[in-house]
């Protein structure tokens, strides 16, 4: 470091150590001390006066007059309390009149009426009539427009009252299609042609892993109470073709709807629903299927049955039954002859060893080598005697004769009670498939 340097700190150190301590910031060439407080900007400020000297020296003087003291407290409480009584003035207003306008809100009926005696009141006996319109003399135009009105809204509530109590007893008689996800369900006093209808299925888990069986029905076909019908399909090698006709038959059914004659247009459904089954391109799944038609002809109820496969219908009368389907399978002889003649070749009780039914929805792999879609149908007049309809796969049939069926509707009245004890006798004899079955009451 140079001398130059070392000399001009040291003059620095030594000014300042020769500040005045009273006013330091004199040698810097200002008499301000900018760090003081600024206490003279607000002249009415209590602080400043209180420590004023004049303030000190009256505080700290003895000849001060006690009596301006009491003087100036008397003045301060009689300003407060003036203050009190005009504020407690404007309260007591302010009270006064929510008290009024609270009287204007309240009822009539808190406030005390006059007694009146019992003895003075019709002295003379009169009948006091109930005060209605008519009994106005002095009905002001107001009061007619009014009444007019009130009495045109009460007549349009009855009349849509007398319409929702029509609708409902419409809604009794609407189309009711079954549940396709129930494995079980009894319908009754819905329909003009049956008594009632019960449905019930069964996996038989002990022998089956899938449910290939579907079943739906319908009372009141398009409304008419006087139409019903019940389907029953019974699927093989998937539930591809059971399943598309659970859900689509009836809407074709409905389609053909009316029918100038029942038989020819039940056999065009049966083949037009099969050509649509073969776009789908399921070649080794198809199913066997049963139909009951229940109507009304010339006032008479008849049953039309349509069935391919061995999907089977039986009527039970009182003493006897009838069988209404055809068990189309390969090893039965006619169905044998027609499937040879029409190319197809049976061996093993199959067509071409694979399949066992001469007819069924689908398959299509072998729509060209005899298996057709092609319905048996059967027409009946249904009769007094006519107690009971049974519509059921083979894992009834396998098991259960006819005339057991028979013998049993003699025990039973109830469709549902009849319908159990043929899914469990079916399964206590040893059925090894898909058990489903419609029994239906005429």
């Amino acid at each position: 470091m140079s001398a130059s340097k070392e000399n001009r700190t040291f003059r620095i150190f030594n000014s300042i150590d020769r500040l005045n301590k009273e006013n330091s910031f004199k040698t810097f060439g200002s008499t301000k001390n900018i760090f003081k407080p600024k206490t003279n900007l607000f002249k009415n400020d209590y602080s400043q006066d209180l420590n004023s000297s004049r303030q000190r020296k009256m505080r700290n003087s003895i000849n001060f007059d006690q009596s301006k003291k009491e003087k100036i407290l008397n003045n301060l409480n009689n300003i407060y309390s003036a203050n009190a009584a005009v504020s407690s003035k404007q309260l007591k207003k302010k009270f006064s009149l929510f008290h009024k306008k609270k009287d204007l809100f309240n009822d009539d009926q808190d406030k005390e009426k006059p007694k009146v005696d019992e003895n003075e009141v019709n002295k003379n006996n009169i009948e006091e009539k109930p005060k209605t319109y008519s009994n106005f003399t002095n009905v002001t135009p107001k009061i007619k427009k009014f009444r007019t009105r009130f009495e045109s809204r009460i007549k349009e509530e009855n009349e849509k009252n007398e319409q929702s109590e029509k609708k409902i007893e419409n809604n009794e008689k609407k189309e009711k299609i079954s549940n396709n996800d129930l494995m079980e369900y009894y319908e009754e006093n819905n329909s003009n042609v049956i008594k009632n209808f019960t449905y019930k299925e069964n996996q038989n888990l002990n022998y089956r892993a899938y449910m290939e069986d579907k079943g739906v029905s319908v009372l009141n076909l398009n409304g008419d109470p006087d139409k019903a019908l019940f389907c029953l399909f019974d699927g093989h090698g998937g539930e591809d073709v059971s399943k598309y006709l659970q859900n689509n038959f009836i809407k074709e059914f409905k389609e053909m709807m009316p029918f100038d004659d029942v038989k020819t247009s039940l056999s065009n459904l049966f083949l037009k629903i099969d050509s649509k089954i073969t776009e789908l391109e399921l070649f080794e799944i198809g199913a066997a299927a049963c139909i009951i038609y229940i109507t009304k002809e010339n006032g008479q109820r008849c049953l039309y049955s349509a069935n391919v496969g061995d999907t089977r219908s039986v009527l039970i009368s009182k003493n006897e039954y009838k069988r209404l389907s055809y068990d189309h399978r390969a090893d039965d002889p006619e169905e044998n002859k027609r499937i040879v003649k029409d190319g197809g070749i049976v061996f093993g009780g199959r067509v071409y060893g694979s399949l066992m039914l001469g007819r069924a929805f689908g398959d299509c792999q072998l729509k060209t080598h005899g298996v057709i879609c092609q319905p048996h149908i059967t027409r009946i007049n249904i009769t007094d005697n006519d107690k009971f309809v049974v519509l059921a796969t083979d894992g009834i049939w396998d098991t259960v004769q006819e005339s057991e069926v028979l013998d049993l509707s003699k025990k039973y009245d109830d469709s549902k009670e009849f319908c159990d004890i043929l899914i469990n006798k079916a399964m206590n004899k040893g059925s090894m498939d898909n058990i489903s079955c419609f029994v239906i009451n005429l």
